[in-house]
């Protein structure tokens, strides 16, 4: 095995490869693996997939217009599209999740991400660090006194939850309608053979996503705030701003992508810790 032997033959590479692949904890060093594919077999067959080594044929491969996106992310939504002639609605909540960030190629993407960027400057960052910690210090005197927890239920989720209710500025209670349409998509979007069922809910949370912030958004133009939505409402580059479709585009994308990431690195994160006791002491007694 790669990690174990550094003798690497055509025949061990590949087991280790699909190895690799199936369960990458199983390495705890799969560097000379990568490294000896990346100089014998650059692309890799394992099954179905093809496993590129190269950095110049991975960035070869994500400027492929056969490699789109975009039009990934519109056979996607067609796949889960359960009514042929949606309501107007329905049409403007498919647009929206299409126009996401993480869906666009250049050079939309570029456009998208420096008008969302003059929103996360450095400074603007800063001014919500007060808010943050206080939200993660109160979390934590919250269950500091009990012998055990779930870090996960208590933590980490309930993190990422208030502070993204915080910046937006709405109730925090909202969370827990995110997290379900959320759910309704991102497990949908794990599905090769969706049914009629959850092709329904996946509609619906697309439409209750685009309406919830549709709302929102109206609310917030009537009186702007400092709040992220404001923000992003106001945010400018080069003379373009966001159209209305990528704006809920864009507070779509920062719920789904910023919730259950988060919170799966933070776990993820106090994992390591406990597996590594030295680093976690390091952590401890270094001074904020």
């Amino acid at each position: 095995m790669a990690d174990r032997d550094t003798t690497i033959t055509e025949e061990t590479a590949g087991a280790d490869l699909a190895r690799l692949l199936g369960d990458h904890a199983q390495f705890q060093d799969p560097y000379p693996l990568l490294a000896w594919l990346r100089q014998h077999d650059p692309v890799a067959a394992a099954g179905p997939i093809r496993f590129l080594t190269r950095h110049g044929d991975v960035g070869a491969c994500y400027r492929d217009p056969r490699f789109s996106r975009n039009r990934a992310a519109i056979a996607e939504s067609n796949a889960h599209a359960l009514e042929a002639e949606p309501d107007e609605v329905l049409q403007k909540a498919r647009r929206a999740s299409i126009s996401m960030l993480i869906n666009q190629d250049e050079p939309d993407h570029r456009r998208i991400r420096q008008i969302l960027e003059v929103a996360f400057m450095p400074a603007q960052i800063a001014t919500w660090k007060p808010r943050v910690e206080a939200i993660t210090d109160e979390l934590i005197s919250k269950v500091q006194s009990k012998k055990e927890f779930d870090f996960r239920s208590e933590l980490a989720y309930p993190l990422p939850e208030r502070v993204i209710c915080e910046l937006m500025g709405v109730p925090y209670e909202d969370h827990a309608l995110w997290g379900a349409w959320s759910e309704a998509i991102v497990g949908a979007a794990r599905t090769h053979e969706p049914t009629p069922e959850t092709m329904a809910a996946v509609e619906q949370a697309h439409r209750n996503f685009y309406l919830y912030f549709e709302g929102l958004v109206a609310q917030r133009k009537r009186q702007l705030g400092d709040d992220l939505v404001s923000l992003l409402i106001r945010a400018e580059s080069e003379g373009e701003r966001l159209t209305e479709v990528e704006l809920l585009g864009a507070l779509q994308m920062l719920i789904e992508a910023g919730h259950e990431t988060t919170a799966n690195l933070i776990g993820n994160g106090m994992h390591l810790l406990l597996r590594f006791p030295d680093q976690y002491e390091i952590l401890r007694t270094t001074r904020r």
